[in-house]
């Protein structure tokens, strides 16, 4: 299990791939690849990251991945598998379990309106996550260690490309 210190003050977030010491998950994030790129959807408020969000009252958390992948980005996902997971912690307090899921996107259709996403892009190459903590267009949610260690742990995967 990997400790460190999160995006925002005061919070300090686990981070697993090991299913065995997985939590109850109230959150997605879904690192989704579409002939070899990267999905990012780029929130209204917060910049570029990448697709999930809360877990619906009663919804699986496969099926959250899925749902917010379509609400975000317009991505139909046709496999999708675990990853890893992670809890925020604040003020000593977990705010925060958050399943995280590799995915295959089936297709990709115009952007639903309604939605808090302004645009989509695939990119074929990772932001580095030196370039992501850098860049103020994206997320402070992709700042911390979660996405740079979620990125190693799936560099092979083969949903992306075979070395980045």
């Amino acid at each position: 299990m990997y400790v460190f210190a999160g995006a925002k003050d005061r919070q300090l977030v686990r981070l697993t791939f090991k299913p065995e010491q997985y939590g109850v998950p109230n959150c997605v994030l879904v690192f989704a690849f579409y002939e070899g790129g990267l999905l990012l959807v780029k929130h209204r408020e917060r910049g570029w990251e990448l697709p999930g969000g809360k877990i619906e009252p009663g919804e699986l958390a496969e099926a959250a991945a899925k749902r917010e992948a379509q609400e975000e980005a317009g991505a139909t996902i046709a496999v999708l598998e675990p990853v890893g997971q992670y809890s925020i912690d604040e003020d000593g307090r977990t705010s925060i379990v958050k399943s995280i899921y590799i995915a295959l996107i089936a297709s990709l259709s115009p952007l639903p309106g309604g939605h808090e996403t302004d645009e989509v892009r695939l990119v074929s190459e990772p932001p580095s996550p030196s370039e992501v903590r850098s860049d103020p267009s994206y997320s402070y949610v992709m700042k911390d260690d979660v996405y740079e260690l979620t990125l190693a742990r799936i560099a092979d995967h083969r949903y992306g490309r075979q070395r980045w």
